[in-house]
């Protein structure tokens, strides 16, 4: 399971990178007006992350969220795609700290439905890499709420 997820997770922070999203496993956040995620994890503790968030109202403009948040709520399949890929991924490998859960088990079969429903998309963006986004069918995909994050 692990070599598959690193698999998946490759692929995902390629995407990413094409979108020139940062690939750091992490907590980021973006200024009013700023192109770039600044990560952040290391240079402030969860409490301060969350006062930040508390004192940089998303109304002025300031966006926080964790590495695989930042392409949550993207109108580009692929990135959407490769957001739901780390985000899934991330919650298996957490998973494995403890016992297995029913709804482990339930995460592990929507990480494959997601992988199965987008690998060609992903893996075409990462061999094409010059910008252009592959098309791909329409497909009802469930949007997560809980993450500061604004369209990519």
């Amino acid at each position: 399971m692990s070599r598959a997820l690193s698999e998946m997770e490759a692929a995902a922070h390629e995407v990413y990178a094409l979108h020139n999203l940062p690939t750091r496993p992490g907590h980021y956040e973006r200024p009013p007006r700023a192109r770039r995620w600044r990560f952040i994890a290391e240079q402030l503790t969860p409490e301060q992350r969350f006062q930040r968030a508390l004192d940089q109202p998303r109304q002025a403009g300031w966006r926080f969220g964790r590495l695989e948040d930042l392409g949550a709520h993207s109108n580009k399949p692929d990135l959407a795609a490769a957001s739901d890929l780390l985000r899934l991924a991330r919650r298996l490998r957490e998973a494995r700290d403890g016992p297995l859960l029913a709804e482990d088990l339930l995460t592990a079969m929507e990480l494959g439905a997601i992988w199965r429903a987008n690998r060609e998309i992903i893996l075409a963006a990462r061999v094409r890499g010059d910008g252009t986004r592959p098309e791909r069918s329409s497909r009802s995909r469930k949007r997560r709420s809980g993450a500061d994050v604004a369209p990519s």
